[in-house]
């Protein structure tokens, strides 16, 4: 029996990130140093993922990063106090966006999406998701200001 749960929905950053290192490469390319480089950033990007698990009992989001040593950072969607969305003017060219996921999480304050396609309809989607969690669980907001 295989107990592996498998996600709703897999996100990679886009490569267009990578797009300065390319160039440095290609121009440097008389050298080692410059695209061994540019195909080190093309692997990271390509190992990098964000994997959404919205059918379970508790959702989350779980940003996979690393090529060599790999970190994994867990938000619960019922944890996520805001979602910013950032569209620099080289991102918006190709049509993606950065979506930040702010938490109330001790440990992962924030997740920031970067450079991924439909970010509107993802920010939209997991601000309702995280609102039904909240009220499945019964939670409410607190926040409290030191002045």
């Amino acid at each position: 029996m295989n107990n592996i749960k498998k996600p709703s929905l897999i996100l990679k950053p886009s490569q267009w990130l990578n797009i300065g290192w390319f160039i440095v490469g290609i121009a440097g390319s008389f050298l080692v140093i410059p695209p061994l480089i540019a195909i080190y950033k093309y692997v990271e990007i390509y190992y990098w993922q964000y994997e959404c698990y919205f059918d379970e009992k508790y959702p989350f989001i779980i940003e996979r990063k690393g090529v060599f040593s790999v970190t994994r950072n867990k938000i619960l969607l019922s944890r996520v106090k805001n979602i910013k969305m950032e569209s620099p003017f080289l991102l918006r060219l190709v049509n993606l966006a950065n979506l930040y996921v702010l938490s109330s999480d001790p440990y992962t304050h924030q997740i920031k999406l970067h450079a991924i396609p439909n970010a509107l309809t993802l920010w939209h989607y997991l601000e309702d998701l995280a609102a039904l969690e909240r009220k499945r669980k019964g939670i409410k907001e607190l926040d409290i200001y030191q002045l």
